[in-house]
Formats: structure tokens, C-alpha cells, sequence
């Protein structure tokens, strides 16, 4: 794991997916899982925003290597922000 990127855990459901930040060398970085992507990748469909952001922090650990991936990648948006949908 790059020690320049950091994850803390702050996380939010907002209208169908999840919003969190990444710091990497002290900026910030906004990053979105979306509620479809999540659902994909646990196999389940998700009703709830608890459920989304269980559904999220049980797959963590794999969202925050493919966002480190993308990050170093310079993968970000117009925005400037990283997508998993």
C-alpha cells in the first residue's frame, strides 16, 4: 500500500452511492462508489443506506486498492474526483 495515500474512515451515503475522501501527499481527493457497483460486487441488491454503507465497508478493502490503483493511474474525472460505478 502506497503510504502517500491515505483512507480515513469517513464515509457517506449520498442519493445512490458512497462519498468518500482520499488524502494522497496532503490534498484531498473525492472519491464515489456507486449503489451498482457495490451491488455487483456483493452480489446482492441493496435497499437501504445502512445497507449501502455496510455493503461498502464490507468490501473496503478492495475499494481502497482499486481507488489506489486509479490515483496512481491519474484516473480522476473532469472533476478531479475518482469513480467506481
Amino acid at each position: 500500500m502506497n503510504q502517500h495515500i491515505l483512507f480515513p474512515d469517513i464515509q457517506q451515503w449520498i442519493n445512490d452511492g458512497v462519498n468518500f475522501p482520499v488524502q494522497q501527499s496532503g490534498q484531498l481527493i473525492e472519491c464515489w462508489v456507486s449503489k451498482e457497483w457495490l451491488e455487483k460486487e456483493a452480489g446482492h441488491t441493496i435497499t437501504s443506506n445502512k445497507e449501502g454503507l455496510s455493503t461498502f465497508d464490507s468490501l473496503r478493502f478492495d475499494i481502497e486498492e482499486i481507488i489506489e490503483e486509479r490515483i496512481e493511474d491519474e484516473c480522476f474525472t473532469e472533476l478531479g474526483h475518482v469513480e467506481l460505478k
